[in-house]
């Protein structure tokens, strides 16, 4: 099974965007080879709660300004598909105009089993699992 797909001269491998189907990004500090962008995706997303979305030096309203994505591969048996944690991140139009320098703000998402892994709970146990019998 691909799991993963490199770029088509193995040189610059690109981890693909989520929820894109044409769409390539360029790759991350740690060039890692993107998972096959054929796998279904699954997107979980993170937004900070309404009392959050005040900027901390202002209490001005705050707005979206991206979305930070990583992708972990998910394993069901018999099943494969890929989670797009997206985590919406936000600045303070008011600090920005004004010179005081707006902090980004970018909404928490659970602990991972293994910090920078691609790998879920769900997958570990099948590896571990499979590797037992």
């Amino acid at each position: 099974m691909a799991w993963f797909k490199t770029s088509a001269n193995n040189t610059n491998p690109a981890l693909p965007k989520c929820g894109s189907s044409s769409g390539w990004h360029k790759p991350s500090a740690t060039c890692r080879k993107p998972i096959n962008p054929d796998l279904p995706r699954e997107v979980i997303e993170y937004d900070l709660s309404e009392d959050a979305k005040a900027c901390p030096c202002c209490q001005g309203e705050l707005h979206a300004i991206g979305i930070e994505t990583s992708e972990q591969l998910e394993i069901i048996p018999k099943q494969v598909k890929v989670l797009c944690h997206e985590r919406k991140k936000y600045a303070c139009r008011h600090c920005e105009n004004h010179g005081e320098g707006s902090k980004i703000i970018t909404a928490l998402m659970p602990r991972q089993p293994l910090p920078g892994s691609i790998a879920t709970a769900g997958t570990l146990a099948t590896i571990s699992t499979q590797k037992i019998s």
